[in-house]
């Protein structure tokens, strides 16, 4: 196993790619460049899976919101994950809510890119 800085690069080649977790603790310019360096290594062809506790749409949190003011991190509704993808070359092309209030969104590379 090599130890890689994934806000610095992601390894390529792979046909999906899983995030859990992860971009809740990051600020909006670090989740940015993790997505954008995800885009870069899944090519044309790749899967991006992100594993979060999106905010529902009526705006009504189902989860507990302390501890985020010490990553810089924050959670985000569906519409704000979306703008993430997107400023990264991606679009979420499915969002499954879980009863856990997990949410599994699906992105792929956008086809402008």
């Amino acid at each position: 196993m090599i130890g890689v800085d994934v806000f610095d690069e992601v390894a390529g080649g792979a046909d999906a790619y899983l995030l859990s977790d992860i971009l809740m603790d990051c600020d909006d310019p670090s989740a940015e460049r993790l997505l954008r360096n995800c885009r870069v290594a899944m090519g044309e062809r790749g899967l991006l899976l992100v594993v979060e506790r999106a905010i529902p749409a009526d705006d009504r949190p189902s989860f507990n919101l302390a501890g985020l003011g010490t990553t810089g991190g924050r959670a985000r509704s569906e519409l704000e994950l979306d703008r993430l993808f997107e400023a990264a070359g991606l679009e979420r092309t499915i969002h499954l809510r879980t009863p856990s209030g997990y949410s599994i969104l699906e992105a792929r590379t956008r086809a402008s890119w």
